[in-house]
């Protein structure tokens, strides 16, 4: 029994190629994905070091922050977790880049496809992330709604 992948195959036996101008474009993406990969360490270390911040010098912020309603716990917390989330993305898109560049450099196909699959599990995260990120909207925003209207009809 044929599949569709197999009748793809007998239909076109050749392989897909990279020519030198992907390569270029492949190297410049890998490029500018290990600087922004690089900044993306920079900026969870910059986290890391504001949450150590909070948390040894708690007490001389914990008048502004309770101030605004954020206990300081919750904020240093916050802090943690945003650079641990973090990690997985910017690992992912620096992976990427160091593969791409042994791919093309060394003409490797093994480096090439971790390389791609890399860029893969960067989206994946990437899509899960913004999806996550609209539910919390939504509930916010539902939550809002029905905590003003229950405001507005309040019966005294």
């Amino acid at each position: 029994m044929f599949t569709f992948n197999k009748i793809l195959k007998i239909m076109s036996p050749f392989d897909l190629t990279i020519n030198e101008n992907n390569k270029k474009d492949l190297l410049v993406a890998a490029q500018w994905a290990k600087v922004l990969a690089i900044f993306g360490y920079v900026g969870m270390g910059f986290m890391i070091l504001v949450g150590l911040g909070m948390l040894l010098g708690g007490s001389a912020l914990g008048g502004s922050a309770a101030s605004a309603g954020i206990p300081i716990g919750v904020l240093i917390l916050l802090y943690f977790v945003l650079a641990a989330v973090y990690y997985l993305p910017v690992t992912y898109m620096y992976r990427m880049a160091k593969n791409f560049k042994e791919a093309i450099n060394d003409s490797t196909q093994t480096s090439l496809d971790m390389g791609i699959s890399y860029l893969a599990k960067f989206f994946k995260f990437s899509g899960y992330t913004v999806v996550g990120i609209i539910i919390l909207y939504a509930v916010v925003l539902v939550g809002s709604l029905i905590a003003g209207l229950g405001g507005f009809f309040k019966l005294d």
